[in-house]
């Protein structure tokens, strides 16, 4: 199985609170947005990464 390729985003929201969108790079659509706290925005965009390749790798190969 590949690894997705994801990219994010990350705004702070208060102290260590961070708003993390990832995305999977074309042809996906699959888009998440997450809260997360972290002690820097490094930390948060690596949680959240963490998570959706967490997620997709638990989902069903679907085709399209």
């Amino acid at each position: 199985m590949m690894k997705p390729r994801l990219n994010a985003t990350v705004d702070p929201i208060s102290r260590n609170l961070w708003k993390v969108e990832v995305w999977e790079a074309f042809p996906s659509t699959v888009r998440r947005i997450y809260q997360i706290f972290a002690a820097s925005d490094n930390l948060a965009a690596q949680e959240g990464l963490r998570r959706l390749t967490v997620e997709l790798e638990r989902s069903p190969l679907t085709v399209h």
